[in-house]
């Protein structure tokens, strides 16, 4: 026995009940996220409202020391620090020719 085809098929083995079940369902969820997402600020508030004064709202973490130190202006003339920027960038870029220049380093780089 074959099944029927077209929209005889549909409505005889009950697919109109389920499709509208169906789109009911996923309004029915739509409607309450919408419900959600336009509640959640008051409820926020009425949270913030209700919690004690003392609670520190946004705790700032403390200080960090920096992780590198900045020499001051014209704390070194302008050709040795030139230098030691060239022989830092050498160093960090190519390692090869450092060490032709006779700069070394021990520790080792994802550059190098």
């Amino acid at each position: 026995m074959t099944a029927p085809g077209g929209w005889n098929g549909i409505v005889e083995a009950g697919g109109l009940s389920l499709a509208l079940a169906g789109m009911s369902v996923v309004f029915v969820a739509l409607i309450c996220i919408s419900l959600y997402i336009t509640a959640l600020p008051r409820v926020l508030a009425l949270w913030d409202s209700l919690r004690p004064a003392s609670a520190p709202r946004h705790a700032s973490p403390a200080p960090q020391p920096p992780r590198v130190q900045v020499a001051q202006k014209n704390a070194a003339p302008e050709a040795e620090a030139a230098a030691a920027l060239l022989a830092v960038a050498i160093l960090r870029h190519d390692p090869d020719a450092a060490g032709l220049l006779g700069m070394t380093t021990t520790k080792s780089t994802p550059e190098n």
